[in-house]
């Protein structure tokens, strides 16, 4: 065990940097979970004097490059664990 994320799911690391290295989505089945728990470790790390990097991997940016050329009529997009409505 490495000690940096307690049982509880929280951020146990103290002052530790620790780098995610993308690809969040579209390996499980809760993709838009896995981005809110990291999200989640960034904020409770800086609370505690330590810092989360995440970095895009190539499956965030094709999805970030869907987003931005959907046209507002497409159907949702059913992503791992959440549904993104065209804007």
């Amino acid at each position: 065990r490495s000690g940096l994320i307690g049982f509880s799911g929280d951020w146990a690391a103290r002052d530790a940097h620790v780098v995610f290295l993308g690809d969040y989505m579209d390996r499980g089945p809760d993709g838009v979970g896995v981005v809110r728990f990291v999200r989640k470790l960034e904020g409770q790390s800086a609370a505690a004097g330590g810092r989360v990097t995440a970095l895009l991997g190539n499956h965030e940016v094709m999805l970030l490059a869907f987003i931005i050329i959907m046209p507002p009529e497409a159907a949702p997009l059913n992503l791992p664990g959440g549904v993104l409505q065209g804007t």
